[in-house]
Formats: structure tokens, sequence, C-alpha cells
């Protein structure tokens, strides 16, 4: 079995040297690929945050800013970048690149401290080998991420703190972490599903109250009451015209949102609004299923339950670009958690989780849909781990006490 062969050899001293060393020295490259995108005519996107910092803090609409990259986001993050535009440039670029490696770390520390240690694992050390081999299935949007400095890395980050602490009943911080998650992008929203569903009337209060400030009170320090004109700028000129623009497109011809997958069948679709809103339904209705089915009392099933909401977000984007496949990272890391947990797999079991990473180089080759099938395929999967325990759930803990809480 792949499982047992790869726990075989991952615990050799050698092993445990020679990957994360090689881990370093691709990372190496990647960043001389993003200082190289980042000195090229037009920049690339920690450019188009810079640019859009300054216009705010000199009191100007940042969507009126004309760039190559232009400004998709709420205006937090283009007022939290404005001290950025004091440190020299090289600074901003490596900065930017290691915060979003530092993001990424947080995350798989954040994860691998509420499961029981797998058996075999000595130490917390032991398993950067697992983890970053893990991480490999998706290293086509971790480059990707990394070469066009991107924020999804920061966004994961805060919806992993926002889970966890609203899982362990901190119900204000919890607050904090998805109001500022939503302040920089708005698809985190997605999580207030739950929040409703579970009645988590405080902590939805909270997350209002942190975007209020955060998106509106903070930026309106720099421009005032402009504040509320560049809001109808972006409505009027970035999120209505998503609603009737093509998902896939030259531009953008990645294609993994539900609403994507529809139009691709039927092109007539691409400007419905019908259709759009039936594409959010095909996605927030099963998680309304999951979260009626159980609420995930393992930390298996709460992290499965994690994992189904990120995957539900790629589902939803208004856009279908490589790097927001990085959500899916946990997902990947899970699964060698699972593994190593469970090194007695069958291999078309350990096949069958492989299966939609698969799918995403091989879009590259036939096109189409595969990659709507992958990131499906993962939010089904992780939906039915969420609600049925499994091997997961009562087998592993009869082993390990650890896992009955809650």
């Amino acid at each position: 079995m792949l499982s047992a062969r790869i726990g075989s050899w991952q615990g050799r001293r050698a092993v445990q040297v020679a990957i994360p060393l090689a881990g370093v020295a691709l990372l190496g490259l990647i960043l001389v690929g993003a200082f190289h995108k980042a000195y090229r005519p037009g920049g690339y996107d920690v450019h188009c945050f810079l640019a859009t910092a300054r216009a705010v803090h000199a009191g100007a609409n940042p969507y009126l800013v004309d760039m190559p990259i232009p400004y998709n986001y709420p205006l937090l993050a283009c007022t939290a970048a404005i001290p950025l535009t004091f440190l020299p440039e090289w600074c901003v670029h490596l900065g930017w690149f290691l915060a979003s490696l530092a993001a990424w770390v947080c995350v798989a520390i954040l994860l691998v401290r509420r499961l029981p240690r797998p058996p075999g694992i000595r130490t917390a050390w032991s398993l950067v080998v697992p983890l970053g081999i893990a991480s490999m299935l998706l290293f086509g949007s971790i480059q990707n991420h990394l070469l066009n400095g991107q924020t999804d890395a920061f966004v994961l980050l805060l919806c992993v703190l926002f889970w966890i602490d609203w899982q362990e009943d901190r119900p204000q911080r919890g607050a904090f972490w998805l109001g500022l998650a939503v302040s920089l992008k708005l698809v985190p929203l997605l999580f207030f599903v739950p929040l409703i569903w579970r009645r988590s009337w405080r902590m939805l209060a909270g997350t209002c109250a942190w975007i209020l400030l955060l998106s509106v009170a903070l930026p309106a320090i720099f421009l005032g009451t402009g504040v509320f004109s560049a809001y109808e700028h972006y409505a009027l000129t970035v999120l209505t015209p998503e609603l009737y623009t093509a998902v896939v497109s030259e531009r953008y011809p990645h294609n993994y949102t539900v609403h994507g997958a529809l139009t691709w069948l039927v092109p007539a679709w691409k400007t419905s609004l019908a259709v759009r809103a039936g594409a959010a339904l095909l996605v927030v209705l099963p998680l309304v299923a999951m979260e009626f089915r159980g609420d995930g009392g393992s930390p298996w099933r709460r992290l499965a339950r994690l994992e189904a909401y990120l995957a539900g977000i790629l589902l939803l984007a208004p856009l279908s670009q490589p790097h927001h496949l990085t959500l899916l990272l946990p997902a990947a890391w899970l699964l060698a958690l699972r593994w190593l947990a469970h090194p007695d797999r069958s291999l078309q079991a350990e096949l069958f989780d492989l299966a939609p990473f698969g799918l995403f180089p091989l879009w590259k080759i036939l096109g189409g849909p595969l990659e709507f099938v992958a990131v499906a395929w993962l939010f089904v999967a992780a939906a039915g781990r969420a609600t049925q325990p499994g091997r997961q759930g009562p087998a592993l803990a009869e082993r390990n006490p650890a896992l009955k809480v809650g």
C-alpha cells in the first residue's frame, strides 16, 4: 500500500533531511521567479496593493487607479498596505513571499495540533516530510500564488483560525478572524451558513461589527465620506459585472465553479442570474444538509466540515484562478495525516483519495470541466466524512482515546 510504503521510509534520517532541503531549494527558485515578475513591466499583484494604498493614503478612490492589474478587493487590503509603501520595494516583495509561507505553515501547525499524533510518529518534525509531499499535490497552485503575490494564504489562515476558535468556544476571537477574512475577500461569507444554522448569533453580530470597522471605519480615516462613493464604484464596476460575466474566458480559462460547469454544458446560461442563484443553492443546500446530519463530534469530522466549506468557497467563486486552489491545502495535509493514521488502507482507497488531485494537472491536457470535477469530488468527500464516522470515528477512537472529544 502507498501509505505503508511512505510510512516505512519517511522516518529515515536521510529522507528527513533531503526532502526539506529540496523544498527550500525549490522555494528559492520560486522566489527568484517572483522577483523577476515583480520587476517586469506592469509588475504583479503586490504592485496593485501598493498603488491603491498610495491612493488611499492620499484620500483618493483606489478603484479609479489605472493599472494593469485591477483592484477587486474591499478597501481593507489597500488600507492595511499603506505602511508597506514606506518600505524599500525589495523588502515588500520578500516579506510578502515569506509571509505567505508562514501563513501556510501556521495552518499546518493548527491542524496537526488538533489531531492525535499518528502511530510511529515520535516528533512533530517527522510530519514535515509527509506534509511536504502532500503539498506537492497542489504544487501548480502554490507556485502560482507565490509568483503572483496573492492573498489566499492569508485568507486561508484567517478562515482556519475562525473555525478553530468557533469550534473551541471562543466566539469573540472567532468573530474577529472571520470579520478580517471577509474584509480581505468576500468569499469567506460562506461561513455564515453554519453560524446561522447553529444560531451563533453572538458570533454573527461580532463578525458584522468587525466587517464594518475594518472595511468601512478604518478606510474612512483616510477617505472620509468618500468611502461610500468608493464602495458604490466597487459595487457597480466589480461586483455587478461579475454577475453577468462569463466565468470562463480567454483570460481566465480555468473552470472549477458550479456556475462555470453549468455554462460549459449550456453556453446560453452564461449571463443568467437564475442560473447563478441555482449554482449557489447547489453548494449551500448540501452544506445545510451536512450541518443537519451532525455537528462533527470528533476532531477529524470537525476538520472535514472545514474542508467542505473551503471547497465550497471555490465552487462559488466568481472567477476560477489557479492560486485560489491553495484553499485545498488543508485537504491535502489531512489526507496525509489520515494515511499515517491508517497505514493499512487498501490501494483502491488510496487511489480514490489521490484521484481528484490528479485531475488538476490532467486538465492542462484535456481541458473541459475536470477542475470542477476535482473540487466537487473533494467537496462531496469531505461532507461525507463529516457526517459518517467510518474508520476515522469509532474505529480510530478505540485505538486512540484522544479522539473521543465533545
